[in-house]
């Protein structure tokens, strides 16, 4: 007969209980495997399956936590002082540095999952000696520890030793792999940042992938982080921000050389059109829309088209819902909407609208106004008109900005709400102390740059002047930038608390951590 070692077993049930908790989420009838692979032996053969043994005891807590199987307290902690001695007694040994680095790893993993006692600080301790040796142990998998980061961002609170350990592991993976590798973890955490709602964290880390993809000529990855940036900032309502980045992703992609990185032309439109909708410029929204549905013809496959798919859903959905708002609240604007929609000859858009009449058939013009002012961010048609008025608020602030209706004027007016509001997020982790109440700031065009605050004891207010010239040159362009800059940073600190000295070494932290980077990319709004 075929006599199995325990080692072999133990695989086994490992494989098994994954298996079975992963299917059907209880381990009920099952208890009896999770016993066998703890009393097999004592001892563990190598690092790896002690590794899998704290894998196989967290199912059981889990499942036990969840009413999902019988197992005692006892035996949970019976089976994690045999995972510990086992560990203590294999650090007691002299080991190759691998395999110390492999031991460090594991006892990092023993002590961060411990449902007992928070020992999270311990098991980052463990895990930063691995990474201090990394220059030594050239063989030891330096992205599985990265991957055990981020699957624990989920149920992990803000630590400093985190940042650390993250920030060490993507450099060391930027020289052994490349800087895609170290992007790419940058996206994992982000996502599972994002996940978890902390959405500062997560622009945090799309940035250093958007920064790391393209400093490595690799495109297409940089773009897709860029739509998630913009994504992000719109989350956090931060809409200027959001059209800014997606208006980027439109203009590099416009000049990118590879098919592929051409194909976040329409989406970067897309996403801008998106942006324009929540802001109530509708006017807008059908110009980029209309520009976006022109690329998807070219560089898009048909509506079966994946990588399209919510560009097209953008479009048609809400073309179709502005075509009912408006033709319940003004008829004028309304032969403006309808037509523009009959130019795009869309059957799928005329299917549409007929059911979002029936939805909104039933209800009365004053419930439609209640959406659109706690659901958008400015009234339908905001942008039309002798004068624009942007309103949000962030940071406890009440921001309005207010300017001449002229294409000129708008650009520079975005471009400088756009670096606000990017400030601001940048802030959200680090409390700047800002005065709260209304801020108002009012743009106009002149001979030259110029800030004047005109604050009152009841409101805050600037007065912005840009140049009425338009930068052409490369040279301009990065110094209306670095003018519009100055200017955003201006009014950020006049509302600060901070003492200059302090105000100037949080954004000294910021600028390390490529805060120009993130308010200069792609190109101007002129």
């Amino acid at each position: 007969a075929f006599e199995s070692s325990a080692e072999f077993k133990r695989k086994v049930i490992y494989e098994v209980v994954a298996l079975r908790i992963r299917g059907t989420g209880t381990l009920r009838g099952w208890e009896k495997y999770i016993r066998e692979y703890f009393s097999l032996q004592k001892g563990f053969n190598h690092p790896v399956e002690a590794g899998e043994a704290i894998v196989v005891l967290m199912y059981g807590y889990g499942a036990k936590f969840r009413g999902a199987a019988e197992i005692t307290n006892e035996e949970l902690r019976t089976w994690r002082s045999q995972i510990g001695e086992y560990i203590e007694e294999e650090l007691r040994k002299e080991h190759p540095k691998t395999i110390q680095s492999v031991l460090y790893e594991l006892k990092g993993s023993f002590l961060v999952n411990n449902p007992y006692e928070d020992t999270l600080d311990e098991g980052l301790d463990w895990w930063i000696k691995v990474a201090e040796q990394l220059d030594e142990t050239p063989l030891f998998p330096l992205e599985r520890l990265a991957d055990l980061l981020t699957a624990i961002i989920e149920f992990m609170e803000t630590n400093p030793k985190f940042d650390k350990l993250t920030g060490m592991l993507d450099a060391h993976l930027e020289k052994r792999v490349g800087g895609f590798a170290a992007a790419e973890k940058s996206r994992d955490r982000a996502l599972a940042y994002r996940g978890k709602g902390d959405f500062g964290r997560a622009l945090k880390e799309l940035h250093k992938a958007k920064t790391s993809w393209y400093a490595h000529e690799t495109l297409y990855g940089s773009l897709l982080s860029m739509l998630l940036i913009a994504d992000t900032y719109s989350e956090l309502g931060l809409n200027y921000a959001a059209k800014y980045y997606a208006a980027a992703v439109a203009y590099i992609a416009s000049r990118a050389r590879e098919e592929k990185d051409k194909s976040f032309l329409p989406r970067g439109l897309s996403a801008l059109a998106e942006y324009e909708y929540m802001n109530g410029e509708w006017a807008h929204f059908f110009e980029h829309t209309d520009f976006a549905l022109k690329a998807l013809g070219v560089l898009s496959t048909g509506l079966d088209d994946k990588r399209m798919d919510r560009a097209y859903e953008r479009a048609f959905f809400y073309s179709s819902l502005i075509h009912v708002f408006t033709e319940m609240l003004d008829p004028v604007v309304f032969k403006y909407a309808d037509r523009r929609i009959k130019e795009w000859n869309i059957d799928i858009i005329n299917d549409l609208i007929p059911e979002a009449k029936k939805s909104w058939s039933q209800k009365d013009v004053a419930e439609l106004i209640q959406k659109i002012k706690t659901e958008y961010y400015g009234h339908p048609f905001s942008d039309l008109g002798p004068l624009r008025e942007v309103k949000f608020e962030a940071a406890g602030i009440v921001w309005k900005f207010k300017w001449r209706n002229g294409l000129i004027e708008t650009a520079k007016a975005e471009q400088l709400i756009a670096i606000v509001q990017i400030l601001l997020a940048e802030s959200i982790h680090e409390e700047l102390y800002l005065l709260k109440g209304g801020a108002e700031i009012n743009i106009e065009l002149g001979e030259k740059f110029e800030v004047v605050n005109k604050s009152t004891p009841e409101q805050f207010c600037w007065s912005i002047t840009f140049p009425k010239n338009l930068p052409s040159a490369k040279e301009e362009i990065e110094d209306f930038h670095r003018r519009t800059f100055a200017i955003a940073i201006t009014i950020i600190s006049e509302l600060s608390l901070f003492s200059n000295a302090r105000l100037s070494e949080l954004l000294e932290s910021f600028f390390r951590e490529g805060l120009i980077n993130k308010v200069m990319t792609g190109s101007s709004y002129e």
